[in-house]
C-alpha cells in the first residue's frame, strides 16, 4: 500500500473523530499576510522566509500524523502567501534601489565605516580603508552649520541632528566631511539626502574627521 493510500485509509478511520489544528499551520498563514511588508526594507524579508519554514514544518507534521492534526489548506496557503509577498518585495527594493543608487557606485554604509570594538585602538577598519579612491554612494543627513543655504561644505552623519532620541553627539567615524564638486550646490535640510563621490580616508586627520567625500551626484 502506497503512502497516499495509507494516508487516505487513516483519514477515513478518522473521520468524526476530533483532530487538533496545527498552530504552525495557522501562525504560516499570519506571517504570510504579515510579509505584505516586505516591500519596505530588506530586513523584513525574515517574515515570509519564517512563514515559507512554518509551513513547511506544518505540512510535515500534518502528513505523519494525519489522524491528530488537521490544517493542510492553510499550511498551503501560508506557503504561498509568503513566496508570492517574498517575491514581490524583493523584487520592489531591487527596483528601488536600482532608482536610487546611480550607476558606477557602491552604496556603502556607516556600519562599515565604524572600528571593530574587538580590535584594541582600532580607529579606522580595513573596510574603510578599502574604499579609499572609489566611488561611492551613502544616505545620512546634514549637520547644521552657520550658513543655511548655497552650501559647498557640511558634514553627513546617519541621523538627524534636532533628533532627541538620536545621536546627540556623533563619533568622528559617524561623520563624513562632504566636499560638493563643480557646479553642485544645495541648500541645508533635515530631510534624508543621498550622495555620490569618491570616498578618501585621512588616518590622521587635522580637523579629527577621518572620513571626506569629493560629491559629484546629489540626490
Amino acid at each position: 500500500m502506497t503512502l497516499e493510500s495509507r494516508q487516505e485509509q487513516a483519514g477515513r478511520e478518522t473521520q468524526g473523530r476530533y483532530r487538533a489544528m496545527s498552530r504552525a499551520a495557522v501562525w504560516s498563514v499570519v506571517l504570510g499576510i504579515v510579509s505584505v511588508l516586505t516591500f519596505l526594507n530588506w530586513g523584513v524579508a525574515l517574515i515570509p522566509l519564517a512563514g515559507i519554514l512554518l509551513a513547511a514544518s506544518a505540512k510535515k507534521r500534518i502528513r505523519k500524523a494525519p489522524e491528530e492534526l488537521t490544517g493542510m489548506g492553510l499550511a498551503q496557503a501560508g506557503m504561498w502567501l509568503s513566496i508570492v509577498f517574498w517575491v514581490i518585495g524583493y523584487g520592489w527594493l531591487i527596483s528601488a534601489r536600482a532608482a536610487r543608487v546611480p550607476d558606477g557606485y557602491d552604496e556603502i554604509s556607516y556600519e562599515m565605516l565604524q572600528p571593530d570594538p574587538n580590535v584594541k585602538n582600532q580607529f579606522i577598519p580595513t573596510k574603510a580603508f578599502e574604499l579609499q579612491g572609489k566611488k561611492v554612494f551613502v544616505e545620512g543627513f546634514m549637520l547644521p552649520g552657520r550658513s543655511p543655504s548655497r552650501l559647498k561644505r557640511f558634514i553627513l552623519c546617519p541621523r538627524i541632528a534636532n533628533c532627541s532620541f538620536c545621536t546627540v553627539d556623533p563619533k568622528p567615524t559617524q561623520m563624513i566631511l562632504i566636499a560638493l564638486q563643480g557646479d553642485l550646490v544645495t541648500d541645508y535640510t533635515d530631510q534624508l539626502v543621498g550622495l555620490g563621490g569618491t570616498f578618501e580616508v585621512d588616518p590622521n586627520p587635522i580637523d579629527g574627521l577621518p572620513y571626506r567625500m569629493k560629491v559629484d551626484y546629489l540626490h
